[in-house]
């Protein structure tokens, strides 16, 4: 079927830099943990953790990072890695965390998910997998840069399954924001409440993106993660932004020096500093621009930008971000508000025979999945002849509760059903890519108001 066709400016370098003193790439006290969990004991597999964890491994020990490496490993292990982790990184100036794998976000909290878990309710995250806050204390020790890595931001896979002990608890999509203390710093794959792709290669596309400017000599570290987001977003058509949450003080900070590059003396580098403050002054000048107009709706304030930086960084996104709002302009269904999506009632009848939770309808449709009393449908994945696929809840046989419904001509929702219809909070990707996260009623979103991104 055809249908018509979200971020607080944050700056976390300083705006004057003032003195540049760069951790030295030859220090003997750098300390990395990097960890890929891939192989989940109950949820599908990941094709790439295992191979970004390696390449980046690799990575840091050309850069004279002493790392340690655990691939796939459960509750237990998780913990009593960063635990030894913990006494490394307390005698060393830069520790950094590597984590691939799934990670998940319950109640406004961030937790890395062992291999074993099973997460069945959501009081058992808490218990069966390891908070964000852990890890970051497994860095505080370190005397200088403290660095945790997250290539976690997947689909929640146990989301659907995942019973709910209580209305007020909540699981979010993606890792939620959070305010790292300290020279602390903590990279997301993809900013809060949004997903990170797998990708078809080696590596993820953050991974891959990350590789391409982790050795790269004379980087500075602010920069580096700036460059990553932009390849990041230009790989992904703007759909995946990765963040970096916590702030650095003025000192430059590189994980590779130059070629050649000697550390000097620090009144030599307050001099290095001093030649070159008018350059990064101004670089900085345009990071604040590009970080106060980006999300702008206004094509002039986009073009404003190209104005004055012309060859800036962010010049090729501006010019993106300005064809896409000069589309839109001209486009009379982006400025439609009001969508009605139309769902085929997904009944299962109660009280038929079963075998192995297989239903077969007459019309084409296949159930898969678990059953109640009375062989009542109540959890699982129906089919139709034409394509369109529902997998989710269900309540005397109709679609009832969380679920997600994709197209076969295309778009997906994922949300709240009730009685068969799109019914509650859920978020509509129409075939193109753009999203709306709405509430709707029987199908159509409640307020008019909501309008894709």
């Amino acid at each position: 079927m055809t249908l018509p066709g979200c971020a607080p400016v944050r700056t976390w370098l300083a705006l004057f830099v003032l003195v540049v003193i760069s951790i030295p790439a030859q220090s003997a006290q750098r300390a990395a943990l990097v960890i890929g969990n891939a192989s989940y004991a109950h949820a599908p597999a990941l094709a790439n953790p295992l191979n970004d964890a390696a390449d980046v491994g690799a990575a840091l020990e050309r850069l004279d990072f002493s790392v340690t490496r655990l691939d796939n490993v459960d509750y237990a292990e998780l913990r009593r890695g960063l635990l030894e982790f913990t006494r490394e990184a307390s005698a060393s100036e830069v520790a950094v965390v590597f984590y691939a794998g799934h990670g998940i976000e319950v109640d406004g909290r961030n937790f890395l998910v062992p291999v074993d878990a099973r997460l069945a309710t959501d009081e058992t995250v808490e218990f069966e997998s390891v908070p964000l806050d852990l890890v970051q204390q497994a860095v505080r020790g370190a005397s200088g840069l403290r660095l945790v890595i997250l290539d976690a931001c997947r689909e929640n896979p146990f989301a659907m399954s995942m019973q709910r002990a209580g209305a007020t608890r909540s699981i979010g999509r993606g890792l939620a924001r959070i305010e790292p203390s300290g020279d602390t710093l903590v990279a997301y794959a993809a900013r809060e409440g949004t997903v990170a792709s797998d990708g078809q290669g080696r590596n993820s596309p953050y991974s891959e993106a990350l590789l391409a400017y982790l050795e790269e000599p004379g980087l500075e570290l602010g920069l580096m993660f700036r460059k990553v987001r932009d390849a990041v977003l230009a790989a992904s058509g703007g759909r995946q932004e990765p963040f970096v949450y916590g702030s650095l003080s003025s000192r430059g900070v590189y994980l590779a020096a130059a070629p050649g590059r000697t550390e000097p003396a620090l009144s030599q580098r307050v001099t290095t500093a001093d030649q070159s403050v008018s350059a990064r002054v101004e670089a900085e000048r345009e990071l604040l621009f590009w970080e106060s107009i980006r999300d702008s709706e206004h094509p002039a304030a986009i073009q404003l930008y190209l104005d004055r930086y012309p060859g800036g960084t962010f010049a090729a996104l501006a010019r993106l971000r300005l064809e896409h709002l000069e589309d839109a302009a001209t486009s009379p269904t982006q400025q439609q508000s009001t969508v009605t999506l139309q769902v085929l009632r997904a009944r299962v009848p109660p009280g038929q025979p079963y075998v192995r939770g297989l239903f077969k309808g007459a019309d084409g449709r296949r159930y898969e999945g678990g059953y109640g009393g009375n062989s009542e449908a109540s959890g699982g994945t129906i089919t139709w002849a034409e394509g369109d696929r529902y997998a989710g809840r269900f309540s005397r046989g109709e679609m009832h509760g969380h679920g997600t419904y994709t197209w076969a001509a295309g778009g997906r929702y994922e949300g709240k059903f009730a009685a068969g219809n799109v019914h509650g909070r859920g978020t509509y990707t129409s075939p193109d890519g753009r999203a709306m996260t709405c509430d709707w009623r029987d199908n159509t979103n409640v307020s008019g108001t909501c309008e894709f991104h």
